[in-house]
């Protein structure tokens, strides 16, 4: 088949690294007088890139000889685009949950530390409030004692149990049974 210029000036508006690849698929259908598809990137007129999946036929005369090809381009960019922000959102997540377990595996492989003083009744019941994610405010009122009140007592426990945060005190507490040794 004889390649005339619209063929090379199609080729001239991919882009310089997918041009020898785009140009092998089609010569390759046009030899094989068979369908192709294949995806690549084309610099516009105005110096935006884009990216478009081509697929076609070679048709063939009479004598099974390749004349011409036809297909379709279509302009696949956005499709492009949000494929490769998924993957690479899934390719974070899955860094993340893999950090998760290691701090996971972690936190149940070491033994916790052992609260620096006992917690007595009422903090122990704070922090049992706080693990059902209670704030402070819906403690106080649970508990009929004021906000600032559960806050003293969560700053009692944070220093008793040498915990950074709520959270982790209630990891650190009510995680281990033996180190949740309630007196007054």
């Amino acid at each position: 088949m004889h390649v005339d210029s619209s063929f090379e000036g199609s080729l001239r508006r991919v882009h310089p690294e997918d041009r020898e690849r785009v140009r092998r698929v089609l010569e390759d259908a046009i030899a094989r007088c068979s369908v192709f598809t294949v995806e690549h990137r084309v610099i516009r007129g105005d110096g935006r890139m884009r990216t478009f999946r081509s697929h076609g036929d070679v048709v063939v005369d009479d004598d099974g000889r390749p004349v011409r090809l036809i297909g379709v381009v279509q302009d696949v960019t956005e499709v492009r685009l949000v494929k490769e922000a998924l993957q690479s959102t899934s390719s974070e997540l899955e860094r993340r949950a893999i950090e998760l377990q290691q701090l996971a595996l972690r936190a149940t492989s070491e033994p916790s530390p052992a609260p620096r003083a006992p917690l007595n009744a009422r903090q122990l019941e704070i922090l049992q409030l706080i693990a059902q994610g209670l704030t402070a405010a819906a403690i106080a009122e649970r508990l009929v004692v004021t906000e600032e009140t559960v806050k003293w007592h969560v700053k009692q426990i944070l220093a008793k149990t040498g915990a950074a945060n709520r959270t982790e005190a209630v990891v650190r507490v009510l995680r281990a049974p033996s180190s949740t040794g309630a007196s007054d």
